[in-house]
C-alpha cells in the first residue's frame, strides 16, 4: 500500500470525526492546527452565544441574572461534562472559568 494523496483522502472521507471540523471557524482555507498549546479554533457559536448573553442575559437582566440563569450551576455542569476525562464520577467536579482550575472532591 502507498502512502499518496489518494490514500490520504480516502482515510479523510472514512474519519468518523470529519464532521466535528464544521463546528469550527477556520479563518484559513487549507490550514492545519497542530499547536497544542494555543487557544485553536473557535466554535462558530461563540460570537452569537456571547452577543446573546450581553445582550440578554447581561444588559437587560444585570444581577438579577444570578436568579434567573443558570449561571450559578455552570461551574457544576461544566464539571459534570468533563468528569469523565479526569477519571471523576458526577457531580464530584466543578470548573472554576475565571481561573481556569479545576477542583474535584476526595
Amino acid at each position: 500500500m502507498a502512502i499518496d494523496r489518494t490514500y490520504c483522502q480516502e482515510l479523510d472521507n472514512q474519519d468518523p470525526l470529519a464532521e466535528f471540523k464544521t463546528r469550527f471557524q477556520s479563518p484559513e482555507k487549507h490550514t492545519i492546527f497542530l499547536d497544542a498549546n494555543s487557544m485553536g479554533a473557535m466554535p462558530a457559536k461563540v460570537p452569537e452565544r456571547l452577543a446573546s448573553f450581553c445582550s440578554d442575559e447581561w444588559v437587560e437582566l444585570r444581577r438579577q441574572g444570578w436568579n434567573h440563569t443558570e449561571w450559578l450551576d455552570r461551574p457544576r455542569q461544566i464539571g459534570d461534562a468533563i468528569a469523565h476525562l479526569m477519571g471523576a464520577g458526577q457531580e464530584t467536579s466543578w470548573y472554576a472559568i475565571t481561573r481556569q482550575s479545576i477542583s474535584t472532591k476526595s
